[in-house]
């Protein structure tokens, strides 16, 4: 498995990793993994894309933020801080 820093905009899959607190983007028509570059996943549980913006939204349950950023991983910003005991999921 190949595994880059960068992304694709076209016919792709998005990961979240809690076990290894990281995203992953996979190209589907070539193959390649892509680490998607962004600072602080702490057991991301769930990842959607929106299209129009061009951005990933995660959930990180370890801090308990709902998160998003650019594909390339710049730009992030918290949405949204839930309370101790709340369940985190997109």
């Amino acid at each position: 498995m190949t595994l880059l820093t960068g992304y694709t905009t076209d016919n792709f899959l998005l990961v979240a990793d809690a076990l290894n607190d990281k995203l992953f983007q996979y190209d589907l028509t070539t193959g390649t993994v892509y680490l998607v570059d962004v600072q602080l996943p702490n057991d991301p549980v769930a990842i959607a894309y929106h299209p129009m913006e061009n951005k990933i939204y995660w959930t990180d349950d370890g801090t308990k933020r709902l998160r998003r950023a650019s594909l390339d991983g710049t730009n992030m910003d918290v949405l949204l801080a839930f309370s101790p005991g709340q369940q985190v999921t997109l």
